[in-house]
């Protein structure tokens, strides 16, 4: 799941510079992934963005390009050591939240994995634990071009 995270951070990223900044094509482009296990395993990545309509057979593409390139480019040590950085910084701030100490009760019960006080130090381990290659291999499994659903929402024309 982390690994998952990671590779749709750096796809985060990477969409927010080409698409946003190098062609200027949007305000804002997102990239997120879910995972659960029940009722069955399953994972979603979601990109979405608002533009011009004209732009948008010529982004898509563009949007392709961007997940091949995060299948095909392993993440440099570099690369690495700051998104673990940023990893920790986010836990940090987001283990003082309530929200986030409730979802891990909730997400350890429906999966029946233990739950023990030590739950803050677990994924702060996991995250000095993650690597370059599992990045790669969760992007290249999960971030698959030949499976995906393509919804464009027209804005209605008014005359």
């Amino acid at each position: 799941r982390l690994a998952l995270q990671t590779a749709t951070l750096v796809l985060q990223g990477r969409l927010s510079d080409a698409i946003r900044e190098q062609l200027g094509a949007t305000y804002a482009i997102s990239a997120e992934s879910e995972t659960s296990r029940y009722p069955r395993p399953e994972y979603r990545i979601t990109i979405q963005w608002t533009c011009d309509p004209a732009q948008v057979e010529s982004l898509v593409p563009r949007v392709l390009q961007e997940v091949a390139a995060v299948r095909d480019t392993p993440l440099t040590d570099n690369q690495m050591t700051r998104i673990r950085s940023y990893l920790q910084r986010e836990l940090e701030r987001s283990s003082q939240d309530n929200a986030y100490l409730l979802d891990q009760i909730l997400r350890r019960y429906e999966t029946g994995e233990s739950l023990n006080r030590g739950v803050v130090s677990e994924q702060a381990a996991e995250i000095l634990a993650l690597t370059s290659g599992a990045v790669t291999r969760a992007a290249v499994r999960y971030l698959d071009p030949a499976r995906y659903v393509r919804v464009t929402l027209m804005p209605d024309i008014v005359r």
